[in-house]
């Protein structure tokens, strides 16, 4: 897929443009030999991390695949294990304890008719 067409891939920038240029800032002007130099440090700058960024998922995709310590079954198991232990489906106890009763206030679960 090939990259837009944007205004800023192709240096001078576009006369009279006010918007936000990378590295800018630490400039310290405006003028448009620095507004330049700034957008080209930026394309430089994204250029070589797509090229590492390439480099990298090279280097993953030809890596040799690591073999198992465990087999499937024995993870499952102890996955199994682990979550009946520490995630069980029942609740302790189902039995609500009482609300502190104030003095003064009724008992908001009184069956006043």
């Amino acid at each position: 897929m090939e990259p837009s067409k944007t205004f800023m891939r192709n240096l001078p920038i576009t006369p009279g443009y006010s918007g936000f240029v990378p590295f800018l800032s630490c400039q310290g002007t405006s003028r448009e030999d620095d507004m330049n130099y700034c957008v080209k440090t930026f394309q430089e700058k994204t250029q070589r991390y797509k090229d590492q960024l390439r480099e990298f998922c090279c280097a993953v995709a030809t890596a040799p695949k690591l073999k198992p310590v465990n087999s499937e079954e024995t993870v499952l198991r102890a996955l199994h294990q682990y979550n009946q232990q520490h995630h069980p489906l029942l609740l302790g106890s189902s039995v609500l304890k009482p609300l502190p009763l104030t003095p003064g206030h009724p008992c908001r679960f009184s069956q006043a008719s």
